[in-house]
């Protein structure tokens, strides 16, 4: 499977300690076990070039758990705990297992009502030291979360896990599968935001990406969303992430949806170099959102949801007015772009709007749905009305009303020159990454 990286994650499978194809070896790692075997469909590839006895892709498994272990303390995250003996000692028992896809978390419950774990692996995880290491990432982050809860949405361990181990790992082999997913999720405008489809719910780091960099990057953003997540508002996810938005951003989760749906058309093959860090998870993959040409009066709408978004390119001189109408929930932004693509102005539509083209530049509509699957109905205003509802401001996204999704735009598009990256705010913030 070429492209998540990932997992199945732990509800799944089933949490009895595996046995091995051969005499069992192990090595200490406190606070870990690695189990493996030389023998059978378990054995992982014999090569040893340190010398130290150990076959080496086991050994990458080791050091970058224990460099995992250690970012994850650095962000704030709560401590791993021991599975109390179970597997035959008390550290955290990791298994190199000829399985089904490149790693499994599988939860061990303690009194306290959180979980350890014990983690799965796979052999053939050998094709480059980095893939390995961002696999062992990812499981650990899922026991990382096990002390959280076990009983949050599959799309939020999934993306959680995938940020962390793009953004801890970094490597040009990765940047193929990275690329995929980013490919994925800017082109699913049309999937929600929760989806499970064995992919979507990798792709969706880039949700948690905005998260992370919106208004100024801070790496407690996501230690403290799962602190929330672990005394949930009855009902969903939903309640719990826009209690953390409206404490963090000031705005609703509806908002902060739609900002990042703005911050997608910005994103990959159409960077501006003002949208999301490159030097956080880069995008070199020529991908970008589908945005269709606009057309007045066109009634745009989705099966499924909530959180979806749709984007649409509007060309226009001068001065340009937008209104949208639709289902409850709906959420619209007018962007408008300077002849370099970036963005130049961003309005919130409530329910309409006017803003000036800059020469040469164009304007993008963009729609989302947040209480329910996406329904709307965007026309324009006559040339001879006066300004709409609203105020635009430049050159960024601030207070938040964009939404999310995207749509493909492949190969044969001009990537445009890059800008230098200018971050939302003065305090920057870059990840550590194992060394």
């Amino acid at each position: 499977m070429l492209v998540p990286l990932a997992t199945v994650l732990f509800p799944l499978r089933g949490a009895d300690r595996p046995v091995l194809s051969g005499p069992e070896e192990v090595l200490d790692a406190p606070p870990f076990r690695l189990h493996y075997t030389r023998e059978g469909r378990d054995a992982p590839p014999d090569t040893d070039e340190d010398g130290d006895g150990v076959p080496d892709l086991v050994t990458t498994y080791r050091e970058a758990l224990l460099c995992a272990r250690d970012d994850y303390a650095a962000e704030g995250w709560r401590p791993l705990a021991t599975d109390g003996g179970a597997g035959g000692g008390d550290d955290i028992d990791v298994y190199v297992q000829d399985i089904d896809v490149f790693g499994y978390a599988t939860p061990v419950p303690l009194p306290d009502g959180t979980a350890s774990c014990h983690l799965r692996l796979d052999p053939a995880n050998a094709i480059g030291g980095s893939i390995a290491a961002a696999v062992a990432t990812h499981e650990l982050h899922h026991c990382v979360q096990f002390r959280y809860t076990l009983e949050t949405a599959t799309w939020l361990y999934e993306a959680s896990a995938t940020y962390e181990q793009y953004s801890q790992v970094v490597d040009p082999v990765l940047e193929l599968p990275v690329g995929v997913l980013w490919a994925q999720w800017l082109g699913d405008g049309e999937t929600r935001l929760a989806a499970t489809d064995g992919r979507r719910e990798y792709a969706a780091f880039v949700f948690v990406n905005h998260w992370m960099q919106r208004r100024g990057a801070d790496p407690a953003r996501l230690p403290a969303l799962w602190e929330a997540l672990a005394a949930p508002e009855p009902g969903s996810w939903i309640p719990t992430l826009d209690r953390e938005a409206r404490r963090v951003f000031g705005v609703s989760l509806g908002a902060v949806w739609l900002d990042q749906a703005v911050w997608n058309a910005f994103a990959c093959a159409d960077d501006d170099g003002a949208h999301y860090d490159p030097d956080v998870i880069p995008c070199v993959a020529q991908v970008g959102v589908d945005a269709p040409p606009f057309v007045d009066g066109e009634r745009i709408r989705h099966e499924d949801g909530p959180f979806t978004a749709a984007w649409r390119t509007l060309e226009a001189d001068g001065s340009v007015g937008v209104r949208c109408l639709g289902a409850p929930g709906l959420r619209a932004a007018l962007v408008t772009r300077d002849a370099d693509g970036a963005a130049d102005q961003v309005l919130p539509l409530v329910p309409e709007g006017r803003l000036v083209v800059p020469d040469g530049g164009s304007a993008l509509v963009v729609v989302a749905g947040t209480d329910a699957p996406l329904d709307a109905t965007c026309t324009l205003l006559p040339s001879s009305e006066g300004p709409g509802t609203g105020c635009a401001h430049t050159p960024r996204p601030e207070p938040g009303a964009w939404g999310m999704a995207l749509a493909l735009w492949i190969s044969g598009r001009r990537r445009r020159s890059r800008r230098p990256w200018t971050p939302p705010s003065p305090s920057a913030w870059r990840p550590s990454s194992p060394s």
